[in-house]
């Protein structure tokens, strides 16, 4: 049920009329159907309070969506490079010949691509209101931790397997591995990249669509406007 609004002229109940912002103060005008007053419909403290109770839970919600998306993309662009290492590198950390690459590896090659791809894309839209390299920074933040991390295990897990002699059949990655998944993860940086740029192109098309949305929503404004002045 509305609440009550009541004319100050004629005491006509107003609830029922829905506000119209003023084409010159923007303020929520209700056009009086007896006596012609205009009034200003005001809002309740309580009112007030909840609806910044919820802005304040929408907000943290699209942060807390926004951190997730981001750690995902880094997870998979560091779960990528460590994945296609074995696939795509010899023993001795070198990319192999495109002659040596099966087909099947090729279609893992091209799904990491297009996982990556989606995941940078995915953090530009997120992070639409800041600079490129700025959103290129927040994807790499998380991806480079992660491929540290995983260097250090790997470098600490083969320093405990030199002074303590454990057997080779452990499965630990030697330094040529590491160094063959830094560059797939270079690789995929570069996909990452490509990625962020067309993103930017995404986020055009979501803002273009916005506003065609907008607009539409004014010009029903407007008409409101034009009937009740």
């Amino acid at each position: 049920m509305p609440r009550s609004h009541i004319c100050p002229s004629c005491l006509t109940e107003l609830a029922r009329i829905r506000a119209v912002p003023d084409r010159h103060y923007r303020l929520p005008i209700v056009i009086c159907p007896k006596c012609k007053l205009a009034c200003v419909r005001t809002k309740h403290p309580d009112q007030v309070f909840w609806r910044e109770i919820r802005q304040l839970l929408r907000s943290v919600r699209l942060l807390t969506i926004t951190i997730l998306i981001t750690l995902l993309a880094g997870g998979t662009l560091a779960g990528m490079s460590v994945a296609m290492e074995p696939v795509f590198t010899d023993n001795r950390g070198n990319f192999l010949e495109p002659s040596s690459i099966d087909l099947d590896d090729t279609y893992f090659l091209l799904a990491a691509i297009c996982f990556v791809l989606l995941g940078s894309g995915a953090v530009r839209v997120a992070y639409a209101h800041q600079r490129l390299w700025t959103a290129w920074l927040i994807l790499m933040i998380p991806s480079t931790v992660f491929v540290s991390f995983d260097w250090l295990v790997g470098w600490g897990m083969n320093h405990i397997k030199k002074m303590m002699n454990i057997s080779p059949n452990l499965e630990i990655p030697s330094t040529p591995e590491m160094l063959g998944r830094s560059k797939m993860f270079l690789l995929l940086t570069i996909v990452a990249s490509i990625g962020m740029i067309l993103g930017v192109f995404l986020n055009r098309m979501i803002q273009t669509c916005s506003r065609k949305r907008v607009s539409k929503i004014r010009r029903k404004i407007k008409k409101r406007q034009v009937k009740q002045y």
